[in-house]
């Protein structure tokens, strides 16, 4: 017999009584179990919500300041971190630029997020040198037409 019938069978039992405070008290017992129920309930949908995140952090992987899953991603570091979401971060490219941006539509974060995953050193360090000539190149060129203008 579970301790709901057990407290049900004692009301039925006490409910013949005219002791009110017999009565009050088998309805105040009744009414923490089922507070205590309610809060167990919930414990257990927390348990199995961090048991979740644990599985899915367990099989994540950072590369190029983003998560990935298996082949599955980008998905935004700030939301997995800090809420245990993974939301997947929409990809733009920079003009003048070899990389993309990562922009996440929960929090608006944007970072820089390398597409091609496993870069050997060497590799990183070329399309670094390649993104500072660029940039460089840019603004060579706004300095030009900035020249112009004033002509």
């Amino acid at each position: 017999m579970g301790t709901f019938d057990a407290l049900t069978k004692m009301y039925d039992l006490v409910s013949g009584s005219s002791d009110p405070i017999l009565l009050k008290s088998v309805l105040e017992v009744q009414q923490d179990l089922i507070r205590l129920q309610e809060e167990n309930r919930l414990l257990r949908q927390e348990v199995n919500e961090l048991k979740n995140q644990e599985i899915t952090r367990s099989t994540l992987k950072y590369e190029g300041n983003a998560y990935y899953q298996n082949e599955n991603g980008p998905y935004c570091t700030t939301c997995f971190d800090v809420q245990g979401k993974l939301v997947r971060l929409a990809l733009k490219k920079i003009e003048y630029q070899d990389f993309l941006v990562g922009v996440c539509g929960n929090c608006n974060s944007e970072d820089v997020v390398t597409t091609e995953k496993n870069l050997t050193a060497e590799e990183e360090r070329k399309r670094r040198s390649n993104s500072i000539k660029n940039t460089s190149r840019l603004a060579r060129e706004t300095n030009n037409r900035n020249q112009f203008k004033g002509f």
